[in-house]
């Protein structure tokens, strides 16, 4: 077999037949956005108009390509060019409202889309999209006129599933939970919709077993949806299955590792359960993930597990609200009775140590402690 050439070893230029090397490059975009390699899309997309700057689908490559890099301002220029050569274009108009309400320029994204629904009134997208931008300006009223509207002319699981939204927005729990309904009776597979559910019955209505079933049916179609971990373990807490709670925490702190509330949760329900290890480790991961939290997690898990091991966490809180309440009354005593100051600090002290000796392995003093 004879050897290949230099040219011959090239691979072959993505070039349709009839068009010209515009096209190409367009094409070499479009497949490198699928691969959402974003940055070398953006680059084949300009090679591209630099070739026909009045190439619509170049200029709408380029502004998804530039929505995937979070460059917002530059995704909405290319959208706007893209109009500019193609007013009729649906994509376009969508892309442009897509890429200001990522900039939180609500009201644009608000005209963009009516103006969209204005001349493509049978696509159900805009009305979808507009329903969303309503409810980020804390319209939830007239997001529902929308989304019902958008239901009427097109039912579909993602329209029902909006206007549960919407209805849960505007305090309208029983309204919401049945359009949640609806969607799951188009999509049996929709586990958001359970999850929503389930938080309606929990955190509005305090339903905790109806709100377990529907948390758990969530997990059932999709155990990585997150925060369906940390529900179902506060249903638990709250019931004193601490064991389960616990479990429940950690497969949440494995979804969200970087939430600190996760960690705070992981460490009530360890030191509940007598995990002093775990629980001052969840404690100092959290307070690094938010430093709000040091006052109110770390001095509490530490004043729990070294003072109070054995009392439940709702009685060790009220514990360690009493020596804080103590130690603001002896701050507080007057300087002329020096006595009742030394007194007071003396008892503190005295308790203090007493329940570390207690809590504390064997040759372990409070003071070292």
């Amino acid at each position: 077999m004879r050897s290949r050439g230099p040219e011959e070893a090239r691979p072959p230029r993505l070039t349709p037949a009839g068009g010209g090397p515009a096209d190409g490059h367009r094409l070499l975009g479009e497949a490198l956005l699928d691969q959402r390699r974003f940055r070398d899309a953006a680059a084949e997309f300009a090679a591209a108009l630099r070739l026909a700057p009045e190439l619509a689908t170049a200029w709408l490559g380029l502004g998804r390509a530039h929505l995937g890099t979070r460059d917002h301002a530059a995704a909405a220029q290319a959208y706007e060019a893209a109009l500019r050569f193609n007013g009729d274009a649906a994509a376009a108009r969508l892309g442009l409202a897509v890429a200001h309400f990522r900039e939180g320029r609500y009201a644009e994204a608000e005209r963009t889309l009516r103006a969209g629904l204005a001349r493509h009134p049978g696509e159900a997208l805009f009305r979808l999209a507009l329903g969303t931008v309503l409810l980020a300006r804390g319209q939830p009223d007239r997001a529902i006129r929308e989304l019902g509207a958008e239901v009427a002319l097109h039912p579909s699981p993602l329209a029902y599933f909006q206007l549960g939204e919407a209805y849960r927005a505007a305090g309208r729990p029983e309204e919401a939970i049945s359009a949640y309904r609806q969607a799951l009776a188009l999509n049996r597979r929709l586990a958001l919709a359970h999850a929503r559910i389930g938080d309606i019955r929990w955190l509005v209505q305090g339903r905790g077993v109806d709100a377990a079933l529907e948390y758990e049916a969530a997990l059932m179609l999709n155990p990585l949806v997150t925060g369906v971990h940390r529900r179902l373990g506060d249903i638990r807490a709250a019931d004193g299955r601490w064991a389960a709670a616990l479990e429940h925490y950690e497969a949440e702190r494995a979804l969200s590792p970087a939430d600190p509330e996760v960690h705070r949760a992981v460490a009530a329900a360890a030191f509940a359960l007598g995990h002093w290890a775990a629980a001052l480790a969840a404690s100092a991961r959290a307070v690094e993930l938010d430093a709000t939290l040091g006052g109110r997690v770390a001095a509490g898990v530490r004043f729990v597990v070294v003072v109070a091991p054995t009392e439940p966490p709702a009685r060790a809180w009220r514990l360690l609200e009493d020596r804080r309440r103590v130690e603001r009354r002896r701050a507080g005593a007057p300087a002329r009775e020096p006595e009742r100051r030394r007194g007071e600090r003396r008892r503190t002290r005295f308790l203090v140590q007493g329940a570390m000796r207690l809590a504390l392995p064997e040759g372990v003093e409070p003071r070292s402690a």
